[in-house]
């Protein structure tokens, strides 16, 4: 009971801790844009190819780090993981490979903002499916973002909506890993070099997945045969 009551208290901080965090950056981000739209009339832009390779590798970062956190995640529940590692270690660094993710991934879209080989505008970048470019691809990539925030949150609030709902919502964990993988391989110009990332990490997440289900299995009782 003891344990419950200190999680409360540590959750709504670690959540007030996120959103604080959040707007920090997120103002951050903003004031460097607008600055940069103002060096840009004055005739200073950042060079575009720089932009470009900056959006692919903060992809590719982002892209590791959700598996990195999906596979984490898994394991999470396993035995190997409850005797080895402190469950509290084990869980903040779950938080932090998801928030990490996420902020990547952000960070990722942001940086279209500022290619010359695009026309992006920051609502494109919020609603899926309107962009200018691969409006598919990039929509579920936005909608896999959703997602995420949407299950990492979810930790926050397991007291407003119980463990059940938290178990069910944060299963969407699959869906945003999946839609991420799509958007990568759709809209990503690295194909030949990544394509066989993409499928290996998603055979070792099926595994680790088939692996956990397969244990939680209940066993049935052994026979025992006399003469």
């Amino acid at each position: 009971m003891a344990m419950q009551t200190t999680a409360v208290p540590r959750r709504t901080a670690g959540f007030r801790k996120i959103v604080i965090n959040g707007a920090i950056a997120s103002a951050l981000l903003a004031a460097f844009y607008a600055a940069s739209m103002l060096l840009e009339r004055q005739g200073l832009e950042l060079d575009n190819e720089s932009v470009w390779y900056a959006i692919r590798a903060s992809g590719a970062v982002a892209y590791l780090l959700l598996a990195a956190s999906t596979a984490w995640g898994i394991l999470l529940s396993g035995k190997l993981v409850k005797r080895r590692v402190p469950a509290a270690l084990a869980l903040e660094l779950h938080t932090i490979l998801s928030w990490t993710a996420i902020g990547m991934i952000v960070y990722h879209a942001y940086l279209l903002l500022f290619s010359r080989f695009f026309d992006y505008t920051v609502v494109d970048l919020l609603v899926p499916f309107v962009g200018p470019y691969e409006p598919l691809a990039v929509g579920l990539g936005i909608v896999g973002l959703y997602l995420m925030i949407l299950t990492s949150a979810s930790f926050y609030l397991i007291d407003r909506i119980g463990y059940r709902s938290f178990r069910l919502v944060h299963n969407l964990t699959y869906i945003a890993y999946v839609l991420a993988t799509v958007h990568s391989v759709l809209a990503g110009s690295d194909g030949l070099l990544f394509n066989p990332v993409y499928v290996a990490v998603s055979a070792g997440l099926f595994l680790l997945t088939l692996a956990r289900i397969l244990a939680r299995r209940p066993h049935a009782p052994r026979r025992i045969y006399t003469s």
